[in-house]
């Protein structure tokens, strides 16, 4: 019996118009068209579906590439799932230099905190602080949170993508 893959395939484009509006490098799509992907300068971010202005860049600004990439967002959202009962609109994620997880910051739907969603920073796997804006502070984070931030985490490790070709 083969195992289920959970990995879902994307698309990736790479900036060809240098005076594209676009703050990223590189855009991905899922090939089923339910997220995108925005990727580099230390930085990624996941939306949910293909918004307008993503569709216009890539339509005008970007390439495909023959690179692959594939992510489990499945897994990402069942423990966004469990944390916050709900799937998060947009998830954006920072690197160091060496491309480990920095910061993880989530917008929610039906957020009644009032604020962007929960940020998290990330000392690395297993240590994170939930960071409050407003008043500024910063407090231990919940086993439903740390679940799902160890979930994110290790899911970003286990990508498979090859930019070297890009």
């Amino acid at each position: 019996m083969t195992p289920k893959t959970t990995l879902l395939p994307f698309m990736l484009y790479r900036w060809k118009n240098p005076k594209t509006t676009c703050d990223h490098p590189f855009l991905a799509v899922a090939e089923d068209g339910s997220a995108t992907l925005e990727l580099g300068d230390y930085h990624l971010s996941i939306e949910a579906g293909v918004p307008d202005e993503h569709a216009q860049w890539l339509a005008q600004d970007f390439a495909l590439t023959n690179s692959p990439l594939s992510l489990d967002l499945l897994t990402i959202q069942g423990k966004l799932n469990a944390a916050f009962a709900g799937d998060a609109d947009f998830i954006s994620a920072r690197f160091d230099a060496l491309l480990r997880p920095t910061q993880l910051d989530l917008s929610l739907p039906n957020d009644d905190t009032h604020t962007e969603g929960p940020e998290y920073l990330i000392a690395g796997l297993g240590s994170y602080q939930r960071f409050y804006r407003y008043p500024r502070k910063v407090a231990s984070v919940r086993a439903t949170e740390r679940a799902m931030l160890d979930a994110f985490l290790r899911r970003l490790q286990t990508w498979q993508i090859n930019m070297a070709s890009c």
